[in-house]
């Protein structure tokens, strides 16, 4: 009876074990065609849909269920990129019966993947929530870890395009530290920084944006390096920060080499960034190179004319602003783009003024007027009653005219009388406006003074080595990041150290050799820019002594500065992860660095402790100057 039993179960094993051994080599058989079907570009491609029909066509299809699995998973990805959300659910409801029955949850998992992408292409987002939230549920019980990531972050973009931004970032923070990819790590960084964008998180936006980039600096992710440097670079150009949308520009250049697509975007963010700074010939000049580049893309092309026909606009170049409007809203005809459309006609409407031309501004004037109602059916029933009432509002106003004409006397002199009082008005205001600009010019020399002197001690109690150099060069950036500030400020002697701390930080990130975070966190304390000057030296100096000494083999360098207020008085804590206050840094502690910190702090009667604490740590006290607030 035993050996009846191990008999018949060596049968049950040869006979699944030739089932699977079928299936896998089938499965291998058509490797080859479904590995030419992946490389594809563009899987719309007549030849992507060959493939797919000679296999389906073929009698190993209707036998084995791997390959099954695998050709309804490839016509899913052919109809979402062919934009057939019917088709694409077909074929999902049969790759997912026959996967969920062979308990192949990695592939019932990418089923419902492609099904989420078609409906989120759709714009059916609440549908692509419940097909990811699925697919999620099978690559968990699958313990399939590229899929689990795969679906959290296609429900983080879709949280994200339901403005439910916090719930996008609450997914995407807890697990992009799990992503090994580096490009889909960067990815993810970036969604991070949009929805931070969308929720109006500056200092947090700025820091995972330049974490996105950071990553990126390798050749394997060229395109997607310059890619992001071009979203980022565009926030900031709506930021008008255009001195640093010029050096992103500059840096796709660098990043994408030969990739004409990548030096059309250097173009273009250029030409934008200097016809913000109104500096309209390089605009022109780049905006030029940007139309030879972008020949042949309508859509491109379109928003190339619309922008130089602004910048002729804006040159006063009134006939050649209004060529290159039209071929712009000739381009955009076949979009649906109707703001961008309102933004081209209202520029033509100006660039005709600026040539007198009054019969065609009034033309075109009408013709936006009424050309979307014009030809309505119920319109056109309407044009015979207008045509009456027409003729007798006529009427009216010749009898209105008279009455007017009694009344022109007096509304005469009422005007010149109004007129008087505005010209006396203006004169005051004039005035005004001067003093105000003069006390500025005396704020900045005062402030450039202040910083001249400084520089001038630093120098002084230096010895001249390229250490000490490159030292002084970080000093005066700090000391120009905030004269620039005084200089925007437009007369205010004041500034918010919540707008200043954040910017030198992130300035010091990008310019360092060294991939080092720098967390600031700060709370809203208005101070005088003397104080807050001497506080962005005391971050500098600690910033720059971490970055020099603290980071020896730390695998994640990070630094917090954290700020707050406490009645008349600032703690300033500066907090590293590094290596703690060793010997090395002790001895350094004489040095001129951290002895200018000491100054800098005395001088208003303040405190600094130093001690290890999971590295080094700063605290410092400082009486806050309520005289210069005043």
């Amino acid at each position: 009876m035993c050996s009846k039993k191990l008999i018949l179960s060596l049968i049950i094993f040869i006979s699944v074990s030739k089932i699977i051994f079928a299936q896998t080599t089938i499965t291998e058989k058509y490797k080859n065609q479904l590995t030419q079907f992946d490389s594809l570009n563009n899987i719309k491609d007549t030849t992507a849909k060959r493939i797919l029909q000679s296999i389906t066509n073929g009698a190993d299809f209707h036998k084995n269920d791997t390959l099954k699995v695998l050709i309804y998973g490839s016509w899913e990805r052919y109809y979402v990129m062919n934009g057939d959300v019917n088709l694409v659910n077909s074929n999902c409801d049969k790759c997912l019966e026959i996967a969920l029955r062979n308990k192949m949850y990695a592939y019932a998992s990418n089923c419902l993947g492609s099904n989420g992408m078609s409906y989120f292409r759709a714009n059916q987002i609440d549908s692509a929530v419940k097909s990811f939230k699925k697919g999620l549920e099978y690559a968990r019980l699958g313990k399939d870890t590229f899929n689990i990531n795969k679906s959290l972050m296609a429900l983080a973009n879709c949280y994200s395009r339901q403005s439910r931004y916090n719930e996008s970032n609450k997914i995407l923070l807890e697990n992009v530290d799990k992503i090994k990819n580096k490009g889909t790590q960067a990815v993810a960084y970036a969604t991070i920084a949009d929805n931070y964008m969308a929720l109006n998180s500056t200092a947090e936006l700025d820091h995972y944006y330049i974490k996105a980039i950071n990553n990126l600096k390798e050749d394997a992710y060229t395109q997607l390096l310059w890619g992001t440097m071009h979203r980022y670079g565009t926030y900031l150009y709506k930021r008008e920060k255009y001195d640093k949308v010029i050096l992103y520009a500059d840096s796709i250049a660098y990043f994408g080499k030969n990739d004409i697509e990548a030096i059309a975007t250097s173009t273009t963010l250029k030409a934008s960034a200097y016809y913000g700074l109104k500096d309209y010939k390089s605009a022109l000049v780049y905006i030029n190179e940007t139309i030879k580049h972008d020949e042949g893309n309508d859509y491109l092309l379109a928003d190339d004319y619309k922008l130089r026909g602004k910048i002729y606009y804006e040159m006063g170049n009134g006939k050649e602003a209004i060529i290159d409007l039209n071929k712009a809203l000739l381009l955009f005809g076949g979009t649906e783009e109707i703001v961008i459309k309102k933004e081209i006609l209202e520029y033509l409407i100006l660039s005709n003024l600026l040539i007198d031309n009054v019969d065609l501004h009034n033309n075109l004037k009408e013709y936006i007027e009424i050309k979307d109602s014009i030809y309505k059916k119920e319109n056109i029933d309407q044009l015979a009653e207008f045509d009456i009432k027409y003729k007798s509002i006529q009427k009216d106003s010749i009898i209105k005219q008279t009455k007017i004409q009694n009344k022109r006397y007096l509304l005469i002199g009422i005007l010149t009388t109004l007129s008087t009082i505005i010209l006396f008005y203006l004169f005051y205001k004039i005035r005004k406006q001067k003093k105000l600009i003069e006390f500025q010019k005396q704020e900045i020399f005062h402030n450039n003074s202040n910083s001249l002197k400084q520089l001038i001690n630093i120098f002084k109690n230096q010895a001249p080595t390229s250490s000490n150099t490159l030292e002084n060069q970080e000093r005066m950036e700090a000391l120009s990041l905030l004269n620039r500030m005084l200089y925007e400020n437009g007369g205010q002697t004041t500034a918010n150290i919540n707008d200043y701390l954040p910017a030198l930080c992130n300035v010091k990130m990008i310019t360092t050799d060294n991939k080092i975070d720098i967390l600031v966190t700060t709370t809203s304390i208005n101070l005088g820019f003397n104080q807050l000057k001497d506080i962005g030296l005391i971050v500098n100096e600690l910033t720059m002594n971490a970055i020099k000494y603290a980071f020896a083999g730390v695998e994640k360098p990070l630094i917090k500065v954290n700020v707050t207020e406490k009645e008349n008085y600032i703690n300033l804590i500066v907090h590293d992860n590094g290596n703690g206050i060793n010997n090395k840094l002790q001895d350094n502690t004489n040095g001129f660095g951290l002895k200018f910190v000491q100054l800098l702090v005395k001088q208003y009667d303040g405190t600094i402790k130093t001690y290890n604490e999971n590295g080094a740590k700063f605290d410092i006290i400082i009486k806050k100057n309520m005289a210069s607030l005043v």
